[in-house]
C-alpha cells in the first residue's frame, strides 16, 4: 500500500501530465492539405506542388460553358468516330411530345435557381457582378412577359416572379418572336437569339 507522500507525488505527476497533454491537445488543428505520398524533391511531387500552390483558381480562369437542353430525345451516335471527326457528336432529334408550357417553364426556372443557389456547386461556377454566372433564358423571358421594357436589373431582382410570368401556349409564338430580338443580359450586348443560339 502507498503511503501519503507517494500518493501526493503520483498525484502531482499525473496532474502535470494532464496539464501538458491538455495544452498540446488544444494546439491540434485539422489538416489543411492532402497527405503527401512522395518526397518533396520527387519530380511528380514538385509538379503537383507547383500546380496547387502557385496557380490557384481565380475568377479570371477560362471556363467551359455547360448547356442544359430540354426537349431532345437521345442523340443518334450511329457512325460517330470522334477520333477521325471531333466535331461530329451525332444527330439530335427533338421529342415530339415536348411542350414549352407553363409547367415546363417553371421547371426550367427551378433548375436555374438551383444552380444559382446550391452551396455544393459554389466552387464550380464563376462569379459575374457578384453572383453566379448562369445564363437562363427563362428568367429573361419571364421578366419580358411581365414587362416588355424589363432590363437586366429587373431580371436579377426577380420581382417579375411574383406575377403571372409564364408565357401561355397561345401567345408563345408571338411572344418569342419579340423576345428573341431584344438585347440579352450578357456583357457583349447581343440579341437573345444570337446569344443563346451559340
Amino acid at each position: 500500500m502507498l503511503n501519503a507522500r507517494n500518493r501526493i507525488i503520483i498525484g502531482v505527476v499525473l496532474i502535470a501530465w494532464i496539464i501538458v497533454a491538455a495544452i498540446f491537445s488544444s494546439k491540434l488543428e485539422p489538416t489543411t492539405t492532402a497527405e503527401q505520398f512522395l518526397d518533396d524533391d520527387h519530380p511528380l511531387q514538385i509538379g503537383a506542388t507547383i500546380l496547387t500552390e502557385n496557380f490557384p483558381q481565380t475568377q479570371e480562369d477560362r471556363s467551359s460553358k455547360v448547356h442544359f437542353i430540354w426537349g431532345l430525345d437521345e442523340v443518334d451516335r450511329a457512325g460517330v468516330n470522334q477520333l477521325l471527326d471531333p466535331e461530329n457528336v451525332g444527330t439530335a432529334s427533338f421529342n415530339s411530345e415536348f411542350t414549352f408550357d407553363a409547367q415546363c417553364q417553371t421547371a426550367i426556372l427551378s433548375a436555374c435557381d438551383m444552380l444559382a443557389s446550391d452551396p455544393d456547386l459554389k466552387e464550380f461556377i464563376l462569379l459575374r457582378d457578384g453572383s453566379r454566372s448562369i445564363d437562363c433564358f427563362v428568367q429573361e423571358l419571364g421578366a419580358f412577359n411581365v414587362d416588355n421594357n424589363a432590363n437586366c436589373l429587373d431580371v436579377r431582382i426577380g420581382d417579375w416572379q411574383d406575377e403571372d410570368w409564364q408565357v401561355s401556349s397561345d401567345n408563345l409564338t408571338t411572344t418569342m418572336e419579340a423576345f428573341v430580338s431584344k438585347r440579352a443580359c450578357e456583357p457583349d450586348g447581343q440579341s437573345v437569339r444570337n446569344y443563346y443560339q451559340n
